[in-house]
């Protein structure tokens, strides 16, 4: 992030490397904290609870939406440059970006799983109202994946 009309005296730069460093740090004793319960858990002979399991999920989708987060920071403070081919901050945020589209990654999903198992909801309910909010939402965004626009359905 230096160059022509950039140093490492600017004050915007280091603010914004200072938070996102704050981010993959929480990102980083988030996982450590979650590997060393997994860990220790397994050598007890534990077994783990469903909460526990997408409480792992949860972490995991958190920890990359952090990452995502630092380094979209990073590259938007990275100037025109930043979309070269050759700048090494355009592949790093093409590969955080990529990575965090992994269904197992999804914030959405995984979030909605650790709330429903939190609060006891019936799984297979909200499952069925959920995917109805979720096209609900697609919808009313007009358009879906390849940006083609979703055929209107009558609500009964």
């Amino acid at each position: 992030m230096s160059g022509p009309g950039r140093s490492a005296d600017s004050v915007a730069l280091q603010l914004r490397l200072a938070e996102s460093a704050a981010e993959v740090d929480a990102a980083r004793a988030l996982h450590r904290q979650d590997i060393r319960e997994i860990l220790d858990r397994a050598a007890r002979g534990e077994g783990f609870s469903e909460l526990d399991r997408i409480r792992y999920r949860r972490d995991k989708a958190f920890m990359a939406r952090l990452c995502v987060r630092a380094v979209d920071r990073l590259f938007e403070g990275s100037g025109a440059r930043a979309v070269l081919d050759a700048e090494p901050i355009q592949r790093c945020h093409r590969d955080a970006h990529g990575a965090s589209h992994h269904a197992a990654l999804s914030w959405d999903l995984v979030a909605e799983q650790f709330g429903r198992q939190a609060m006891g909801s019936d799984p297979s309910r909200q499952r069925q109202r959920s995917q109805r909010e979720r096209t609900r939402h697609a919808r009313s965004q007009g358009s879906r994946e390849g940006g083609a626009p979703l055929p209107r359905r009558q609500e009964r």
